[in-house]
């Protein structure tokens, strides 16, 4: 059991570490061409390789799943009452 808990904190490690690493490349083409690759357009990306969007804010470094959904999301059109 002791064994277990080492390989999960172990794992958990690593995935920080990814995270980190996907972190940098993502600020790194963002700033190197703004227009391609933006927040919405990189979630989307991470969205489309089965990433959840829990995963994706902890990329982001975002404290909750809310701070991305406008950038997941499509915004529903309000239809006018004209």
């Amino acid at each position: 059991m002791k064994k277990l808990c080492e390989e999960d904190i172990q794992s958990k490690h690593i995935i920080k570490r990814l995270d980190a690493v996907l972190r940098l490349i993502i600020e790194f083409l963002m700033h190197s061409d703004g227009k391609k690759f933006s927040i919405g357009n990189v979630a989307k990306i991470l969205r489309s390789i089965d990433l959840s969007p829990s995963e994706i804010a902890k990329i982001y470094g975002k404290s909750s799943v809310t701070d991305m959904a406008p950038h997941l999301y499509k915004k529903k059109s309000r239809k006018s009452n004209v």
